[in-house]
């Protein structure tokens, strides 16, 4: 493990304690990303970083934590924001 990686991990934990005494969601606190699944049939991933790949097949979307990849078919992004995206079709396989 490298120093960086390490000194990272010690800030998010102490934002992650800090967090747990002021009481506030650690998706708030951290950034990190909420992955909401309807089924096999929609996903709503919300503080993501950015689109990686895209294509009716499969997507691969960036989060603070890494990535997310989906395989299946028909995929579509109905929605999209800076810090939203939904995506509908048949999820098969999702990668994190």
């Amino acid at each position: 493990m490298t120093i960086n990686k390490k000194k990272k991990e010690k800030n998010n934990d102490k934002k992650f304690h800090i967090a747990e005494i002021l009481e506030v969601p650690r998706d708030v606190a951290l950034g990190d990303s909420i992955i909401t699944l309807t089924g096999k049939r929609e996903m709503l991933i919300e503080n993501y970083k950015g689109i990686v790949e895209y294509d009716e097949q499969f997507l691969k979307v960036k989060t603070k934590n890494g990535l997310i990849e989906l395989e299946g078919n028909h995929f579509l992004i109905t929605y999209l924001t800076d810090e939203e995206i939904k995506i509908t079709g048949q999820i098969k396989k999702i990668k994190y």
